[in-house]
């Protein structure tokens, strides 16, 4: 199934593995934010970041095939039981064919979300992944937990690392960033909910801005996110790299250089 909207992938968000369905799955996925999963299991899901796929795919254990996910955007949420897995992701791409690769050691754990990230292009055979996890336990009341992720293949050539900042609209670079290196799923942290100008850097260089009027964090009935740079060939808003917000309700948003 391709979910063409944000409002489309919210209600696929809590697709269940067999056998995990019951009453009490059915009360966790009714919950707003979403600050749990089932006994035994945890969440999966897909962000594409590979910019010439035509839909990227994943397979994983007994659970419905998830995608085709559209680039720079991500499937919803999927409750699997824990474990280590070997993820397959296929990419389709027209009369070129499809091409499948495997993401190993990605581990799902209860009360956490995986999401597994793809990179790199089909042309340049540089397509790959790597999972990013994130607790899903609710924070502190006015705060929100946040993880930052580098999933940006053609950018890591140049700064393997980048550095998040959040802060005041219009007040500029300030404070201390998260910094974060490619292809890693680095420790989350946490920030009171409010407006926030998201800014990034490589190697002390403005590469993104969210923009002067700022982007509202969390989303509404969410508290958890992971918000991953992505590759944005051509840098068709003035950057090289683009912003995916996933948050811990199966939603997905994109967040562009300038747009906010």
């Amino acid at each position: 199934m391709i979910f063409t909207s944000p409002q489309q992938r919210r209600l696929a968000n809590r697709r269940l593995a067999p056998g995990l369905i019951s009453a009490a799955v059915l009360a966790l996925s009714a919950c707003g934010g979403n600050n749990s999963t089932p006994p035994g299991a945890g969440n999966v899901a897909l962000a594409n970041g590979t910019s010439d796929s035509n839909g990227m795919t994943a397979a994983v254990s007994n659970i419905p095939t998830v995608g085709p996910i559209s680039f720079d955007s991500a499937s919803g949420l999927n409750v699997v039981p824990e474990g280590s897995y070997k993820v397959q992701l296929t990419t389709g791409n027209g009369s070129g064919g499809s091409q499948t690769f495997t993401v190993n050691n990605v581990s799902i754990d209860h009360n956490n979300t995986t999401t597994v990230f793809s990179y790199g292009t089909v042309a340049g055979k540089t397509i790959n992944g790597f999972p990013a996890e994130i607790s899903v336990n609710a924070p502190a009341n006015g705060q929100f937990t946040v993880q930052t992720v580098h999933a940006a293949y053609a950018g890591s050539l140049v700064s393997p690392s980048i550095n998040f900042y959040f802060v005041k609209p219009g007040a500029g670079i300030s404070g201390t960033p998260a910094a974060v290196s490619f292809g890693t799923s680095p420790p989350s942290f946490a920030l009171p909910s409010g407006t926030y100008e998201i800014i990034v850097t490589a190697d002390l260089v403005k590469v993104y801005d969210s923009g002067p009027k700022g982007v509202i964090l969390p989303p509404n009935n969410t508290n958890v996110v992971q918000i991953a740079a992505l590759d944005a060939p051509g840098a068709p808003n003035g950057s090289p790299i683009s912003l995916l917000m996933l948050d811990n309700d199966g939603g997905n948003t994109p967040l562009l250089n300038g747009a906010h």
